[in-house]
C-alpha cells in the first residue's frame, strides 16, 4: 500500500493545483478562475482551506475543506464539507482519494463537526466511505401562464392582504440576510452563509434579487433569480435561484411576483424537495410545451443533492433540536417480521445531551443488527413551518 501524507497547501503548490483540477474538471474555466478557486473561493477561504496529498514529496491530489453550518430541526449544526475533490491521472486507483479523505475526515472530527457533506462525482465511491443520499431534488419547468393562475388561487382562497415589489439593493440587502437568518431555524439543511458567501452571490452581475413588502414597508420575502434565453427572440425562461419567504402569505406573493413575468417570461424553472406540494398547485404545468410518445407531459427532472456522512451519532444527537412537541417513532423497515418499532416522546429539551442519551438507550434494546438504522431514523427532516399550502 502506498504511503502518503496530508498537509496544507501553500502558494507554491499553486501550479501542480492547476495542473491536477484541469484534468479532473475539465469544464471548470481557464487558469485564473481555477486559481481564485484555492485563493479566493465563495466560503471565504483561501489556500488555508486546501489540502494536498503527496507521495515522496510529489502531490497526488488536493481537496477543499469548508468549515460550515446548517439548521436542522432549528439548530446550527458544524459541517464538514468537501470541496473539488481531484486526483492526479498517474495516481488514480491507487488509494490516494481514500486517504485525502480519511484525513480530512479526522480533521473534521477534530473540529467537533459530527456531520460532513460533498457533492459527488461518483455517488458508488463515496458510499463506500460512509455518505448516503439526501431527499432527492424536483428541478420543475412550469409554464409562466401557470404559475400566474396557481398565485392567484392561493391568495383568493387564503384571503392574502396587499404586498409591493422591489428591486433589492443597497440597504435592502441586509435586510435580505436577516430574513435568511430568521427563517433559517424553520428549514432543514440550509446553509449558515458566511460574508464571503454573501459577497459572492450579491456581486454575480446575472443575479436579479427582488423583494416582497409588507403594507408597513418591510421585507417579507424575496426571489434570487436569473434570466435564460439561447438565442435573441428565443423561448426565455426565468431561473429561481432562491425563494425565502417569512410566511405562507410571503410564499404565495413570490409567487406572484414569479407570474408577473409572464409577457416576457415562458417557463419557470423552480428547484424544490421531492415530496414539496408545490407540485401540486400548477394546472397545465408544460403549457404550450410538448413531451414525448412515452412521456405526455413533462413537468422537470429528478436529481440528486449532496450526500451526507454521519461521523458522530451521539454528537449529532445532542447537536439536533426540534422545533415543535410531538411523538417520534423508529421504524426498522429492513425486518418487517420483528416488533421494531421504538416510540420515543421528545420536546425541545431533547436538545439537551441528556433526554437525547434517554432516547438512544431505548433504541439500544433493539437487536445489534437494527440499531444503526433506528439511530438513523432520529434524524428526520422536520415538517417546515413556513409552508406553500
Amino acid at each position: 500500500m502506498e504511503s502518503f501524507s496530508v498537509r496544507p497547501a501553500r502558494e507554491d503548490d499553486l501550479e501542480r493545483l492547476i495542473e491536477i483540477h484541469t484534468c479532473a474538471f475539465p469544464a471548470a474555466g481557464g487558469y485564473e478562475q481555477r486559481k481564485r478557486r484555492f485563493t479566493a473561493n465563495h466560503f471565504g477561504g483561501g489556500l488555508a482551506d486546501v489540502r494536498v496529498i503527496e507521495h515522496d514529496g510529489c502531490l497526488a491530489g488536493h481537496a477543499l475543506a469548508y468549515r460550515c453550518e446548517h439548521w436542522l430541526g432549528g439548530k446550527r449544526v458544524p459541517t464538514g464539507a468537501v470541496g473539488s475533490l481531484g486526483v492526479a491521472p498517474e495516481w488514480r486507483r491507487r488509494r490516494a482519494a481514500h486517504a485525502l479523505l480519511d484525513a480530512l475526515h479526522a480533521e473534521f472530527a477534530r473540529d467537533g463537526a459530527p456531520l460532513s457533506l460533498l457533492y459527488p462525482f461518483r455517488e458508488r465511491f463515496y458510499a463506500e466511505l460512509g455518505y448516503a443520499n439526501v431527499s432527492p431534488l424536483l428541478m420543475m419547468r412550469v409554464a409562466s401562464e401557470a404559475v400566474a393562475a396557481a398565485a392567484s388561487a392561493l391568495a383568493s382562497s387564503a384571503g392574502d392582504g396587499e404586498f409591493s415589489f422591489a428591486p433589492l439593493d443597497g440597504d435592502r440587502l441586509g435586510e435580505v440576510r436577516a430574513l435568511y437568518d430568521e427563517v433559517g431555524p424553520f428549514t432543514s439543511g440550509r446553509m449558515v452563509r458566511c460574508e464571503a458567501r454573501w459577497l459572492s452571490l450579491f456581486a454575480q452581475e446575472d443575479l436579479y434579487w427582488l423583494g416582497v413588502l409588507s403594507s408597513r414597508g418591510a421585507l417579507e420575502g424575496y426571489l434570487c433569480m436569473s434570466h435564460d434565453s439561447p438565442a435573441a427572440h428565443a423561448r426565455q425562461t426565468l431561473i429561481v435561484h432562491e425563494m425565502t419567504a417569512r410566511s405562507p402569505a410571503g410564499q404565495r406573493a413570490l409567487l406572484e411576483a414569479i407570474g408577473r413575468q409572464r409577457d416576457q417570461v415562458d417557463d419557470v424553472e423552480l428547484t424544490v424537495a421531492l415530496g414539496d406540494p408545490l407540485v401540486f398547485a400548477f394546472h397545465d404545468a408544460p403549457g404550450s410545451r410538448r413531451g414525448t410518445p412515452t412521456l405526455e407531459h413533462p413537468l422537470g427532472a429528478l436529481s440528486a443533492g449532496p450526500m451526507v456522512r454521519i461521523a458522530d451519532v451521539r454528537r449529532i444527537l445532542e447537536l439536533r433540536g426540534y422545533l415543535v412537541d410531538g411523538d417520534l417513532t423508529l421504524r426498522c423497515p429492513d425486518d418487517p417480521q420483528a416488533d421494531a418499532d421504538v416510540a420515543v416522546w421528545w420536546a425541545r429539551e431533547f436538545a439537551a445531551a441528556g433526554a437525547w442519551l434517554e432516547a438512544v438507550r431505548c433504541v439500544r434494546r433493539l437487536p445489534a443488527g437494527r440499531r444503526a438504522r433506528a439511530l438513523t431514523a432520529l434524524l428526520p427532516r422536520p415538517k417546515p413551518q413556513v409552508a406553500w399550502s
